[in-house]
Parts: structure tokens; C-alpha cells; sequence
């Protein structure tokens, strides 16, 4: 694991033609990053689109949701075999999004990450306490507990990233506006131990812990001065090219 990963979450932010658009622009500013890997995770309905876009640049497409199951009866859901028929690799499982506004508890995610693995996609796994556990003062026990639920399943972990995105920190819940960089990497160092004790260093040290939170321009020199992240998980500034780019060309340079 020596390169950092940059991912962009657009979330269902853009339309198609808007996705599209961002896409070029993209590709127009023509990234060449030298210690870093990046990804774009698009709505479903735009990754064709993206991907054929985005082909040939330096970027790569990750799906933002998955199915529990393979196939069947799912009205709605998109399948594992479907995302990876369209030259997809790598998907967002267990954001909060998903988590708190659509009740996926930890054995969905769970079942998710076990499909995912098995069929050898790269997850990207989002962790992360809420407002009320962090003011309890109840963050690692809620983290601890929502990490080791949603790995418990699988059974290999070469293509697994953490993303700890503090739910108190994400723009569009904004409960607490100051990130606490030295808090933000004792918890970097916790959820390593965890995996650590859980699946042994040589394993543990392979895996990518990236941050997610409000990440933006302001922050990110910050961000990188002053804690370990093997890369950052980036939502509203990631639909914007001109940060979301520069960004990128500062986590890289920093690798």
C-alpha cells in the first residue's frame, strides 16, 4: 500500500448531462498524479457515461451502493454482477447517507461487504459516530462496534479500504464545525489497532484508512500536516473540478 486514494463521492447531486459535464472537465485537466490513485463515484444512472468519459485518464469509476444479494427480487437495487459488467472495480458501502437516512443497520452492511469481497471488488467502507456518541464521549465504542459488524463477514480484505467520515463533520450535518485534527488522528490510530488485533498486522497494514468529513481546500493542508490518512473521502468539493482537482494534487504531492 504505498500510493494514497483520493475518492470523490457525487452522491445524487448531478443530473446525467451534469455528471457528464463534470466528467470532462475532468478529463480535460488532464491529472497526472504521481503517489496517488483517484476515483469518481457517480449515480448509477451516470456511470456509463462517466466511464466512457474517464476512460483513458488517470481516474477511476466506483459505484456508491450495492445490493445484499446477487440477484432477484430487489425493485431498485443494482447488483454486484451488473456494476462489474460495466468495467466497474470498486463501491461505496456503509456511508452514513445509507446508514442513518435509509436504515441500513450493520448486518446489511455486513452481508454487502461479504458479496463485494467475494466478488473481488475494491470496497470502500465508510465508518463513523454520530453527534450523540461523540458528545457522550462515546466515539471509539460506537466506531469499535460499527467496524467490526461490518467487516464480520468477509473473509479477505486485500481490496478493502476504511473511510472513518465523523458524521458530526459531514457539510450536510454539520453538527460540529471544528475538526479536531489531533482527535481525528488518535481515531486514525484506533480504528488501525482495531484492525490490527482483528486481523493481524500484515494484513491490517495493507489496508488504506482514508478521511472523509467536509474535506475541502480550507482543510486539507491541515488534514495532511497533522495526521496519518493513507488518503481522503470527498463529497460536496468533489463536484466542484477546479477543488476537487486541486485537492488531488495536494494529497499527491504530500504522498
Amino acid at each position: 500500500m504505498n500510493k494514497k486514494l483520493i475518492v470523490g463521492n457525487w452522491k445524487m447531486n448531478l443530473t446525467v448531462k451534469e455528471a457528464v459535464k463534470l466528467a470532462k472537465q475532468l478529463k480535460n485537466a488532464e491529472l497526472k498524479l504521481k503517489h496517488s490513485s483517484i476515483c469518481v463515484c457517480p449515480s448509477f444512472s451516470a456511470i456509463s457515461e462517466v466511464s466512457k468519459i474517464l476512460k483513458d485518464s488517470q481516474i477511476g469509476i466506483g459505484a456508491q451502493n450495492i445490493s445484499y444479494e446477487y440477484k432477484g427480487p430487489f425493485t431498485g437495487e443494482e447488483s454486484v454482477q451488473t456494476i462489474q459488467e460495466l468495467g466497474i472495480n470498486k463501491c461505496i458501502i456503509g456511508h452514513s447517507d445509507r446508514r442513518h437516512k435509509l436504515s441500513e443497520d450493520n448486518k446489511i452492511i455486513a452481508r454487502k461487504a461479504k458479496l463485494a469481497s467475494d466478488s473481488g471488488m475494491h470496497i470502500i467502507l465508510c465508518i463513523g459516530e454520530t453527534y450523540e456518541a461523540w458528545n457522550m464521549g462515546k466515539s471509539k465504542e460506537y466506531l469499535e462496534k460499527e467496524l467490526e459488524s461490518s467487516i464480520a463477514l468477509m473473509t479477505r480484505y486485500d481490496h478493502l479500504t476504511i473511510a472513518y467520515e465523523p458524521v458530526h463533520h459531514i457539510s450536510t450535518n454539520l453538527q460540529n464545525s471544528d475538526i479536531n485534527f489531533d482527535e481525528v488522528e488518535n481515531m486514525h490510530n484506533f480504528i488501525k489497532g482495531i484492525l490490527k488485533y482483528d486481523l493481524g498486522t500484515k494484513t491490517a497494514e495493507n489496508i488504506h484508512i482514508i478521511y472523509g468529513g467536509s474535506v475541502n481546500l480550507e482543510n486539507i493542508n491541515n488534514l495532511l500536516d497533522k495526521t496519518s490518512f493513507s488518503g481522503v473521502f470527498v463529497g460536496k468539493s468533489s463536484i466542484n473540478c477546479e477543488q476537487f482537482i486541486n485537492i488531488a494534487k495536494k494529497v499527491d504531492q504530500n504522498g
